[in-house]
């Protein structure tokens, strides 16, 4: 019963009904915890997906309470260096970045990269996903310089690993972008979000809603060099 409920709060987030969502992950913390106790893994797993329901729904702070207990259990019952406690500390770095608490947001993201380089190693695809994050971190934190050499670093490892027109590309070059426009650098900005727009508009198509972002950024700082003229 509490598997099931579980599915059903899955099912409702991505419905969009949070609320609905949190009613049958409540449901089932309460069946796990008479029956495994309040330390169980799949106690834990009920924690993740109150932390991931409330970050969608904006309450940032429910958010970090609940993903912080399901990150405490995991590293007690799992190790560090489990698959799902080295995702807690992805998760928790988005959520901290989100609630503007840059440093922790770096704390964790720089835990769980250095978790997955020790079980993978250093130039493993997967962890280029760590790596873009860190970048967002560092630029909403104002230390370019470091965004920049983490981004370029996610968009080494994408590339060496799936080619030069990979989707998750346009993750980084769009956060390339954002930190060029921030340093006002619009030929450097441009340049990257038309690479992002390009890789999207043969992925997702020109109707897309990232097509049309990026195009969107691409005019902007066209427009902004053309101020400048």
């Amino acid at each position: 019963m509490a598997r099931n409920y579980v599915y059903l709060g899955i099912i409702y987030r991505q419905k969009g009904d949070m609320d609905q969502s949190i009613e049958f992950h409540r449901k089932a913390l309460a069946i796990y915890e008479k029956t495994l106790g309040t330390r169980h893994p799949d106690v834990s797993d009920v924690y993740n997906g109150l932390g991931v329901t409330y970050f969608s729904k904006g309450e940032y702070d429910r958010a970090i309470e609940f993903l912080e207990k399901s990150h405490a259990i995991r590293l007690e019952t799992l190790g560090a260096e489990h698959p799902k406690t080295i995702s807690s500390y992805g998760n928790l770095g988005i959520i901290y970045v989100q609630n503007g608490a840059y440093d922790q947001a770096i704390e964790n993201f720089e835990k769980s990269l250095d978790l997955l380089s020790n079980s993978l190693g250093v130039d493993h695809h997967d962890l280029a996903g760590s790596y873009n994050n860190l970048g967002i971190a560092h630029f909403k934190k104002g230390e370019y310089e470091q965004a920049i050499i983490h981004n370029e670093k996610a968009l080494s490892l994408w590339m060496k690993a799936f080619g030069s027109d990979y989707i998750h590309l346009t993750l980084a070059y769009e956060n390339l972008g954002d930190i060029y426009l921030a340093q006002n650098k619009y030929d450097n900005a441009r340049m990257n979000y038309e690479k992002a727009y390009d890789i999207a508009l043969v992925k997702l198509g020109s109707d897309h809603p990232e097509t049309i972002k990026f195009a969107a950024q691409r005019t902007k700082t066209e427009n902004l060099m053309a101020g400048m003229d």
